[in-house]
């Protein structure tokens, strides 16, 4: 795993670097204070000027807290979605967090992700195609 890790683009180490923590303190915080404090919180702690970036960019600052949250117990797809966010808004990314639901065999599954310019990231788990998304994104109220 070390040789792995070193082997990557020093960029991506420095992703690794920063969502590591910014996972840590979403999942955290989800647990603590819930949902919408913690995106209320995670808006005002980052820039609400939006600007159009890399998309390669985003998709590797998507891997990055993809890789951590596949590595932390319990944590879920809206943590690595609102941490995801979080971080792309911090770098004036403009994505929307989504939310869709599905009906696995007889119970109601959610999933969430992030789009950025109307296409999901690709480091956002499971298939956004494959569930019924809200019609608008989530904000923070």
């Amino acid at each position: 795993m070390l040789g792995r890790l070193i082997a990557l683009p020093a960029a991506d180490r420095w992703r690794l670097v920063v969502a590591i923590p910014s996972t840590l303190v979403v999942w955290l915080a989800l647990r603590l204070i819930g949902y919408r404090a913690t995106h209320r919180f995670l808006a005002r702690l980052s820039s609400s000027s939006q600007v159009a970036g890399d998309r390669e960019i985003a998709e590797r600052w998507a891997w990055a807290v993809a890789a951590v949250r596949h590595r932390l117990p319990r944590a879920k797809c809206l943590d690595e979605a609102l941490t995801t966010w979080w971080l792309l808004r911090l770098r004036g990314f403009a994505g929307d967090l989504r939310i869709g639901v599905r009906r696995d065999d007889a119970r109601l599954a959610a999933h969430a992700w992030i789009d950025l310019d109307g296409e999901p990231l690709s480091g956002c788990g499971d298939r956004p195609e494959r569930w019924a998304a809200f019609d608008d994104a989530i904000h923070p109220s």
